[in-house]
């Protein structure tokens, strides 16, 4: 997948996880601790469990929670923790 298509990421649900992590100070320290403990694979799986563990909409049937579900499906977890690594 090429990384050329939103501002640096795939896809724009790839880019919003990423500038979230990356303006949250909070978020930030804790993915750049988990980025030098964890191998990409590791890391992948970390970023994806945590994000949608949290999802308030999971269990919801409605537009907004298939929104939010869908755009969950969309993100490459795999694409995230490549970049944080880098930054490590």
């Amino acid at each position: 997948m090429s990384t050329e298509n939103f501002n640096g990421y795939g896809n724009k649900e790839t880019w919003t996880l990423a500038i979230w992590i990356k303006t949250d100070e909070s978020l930030m320290n804790y993915w750049k601790y988990k980025a030098k403990t964890l191998t990409e694979d590791e890391l992948t799986k970390e970023l994806q469990t945590y994000f949608e563990d949290r999802n308030p909409l999971t269990k919801d049937f409605n537009f907004y929670g298939d929104l939010l579900n869908n755009s969950l499906k969309l993100i490459n977890w795999s694409e995230v923790a490549r970049n944080l690594k880098l930054e490590e």
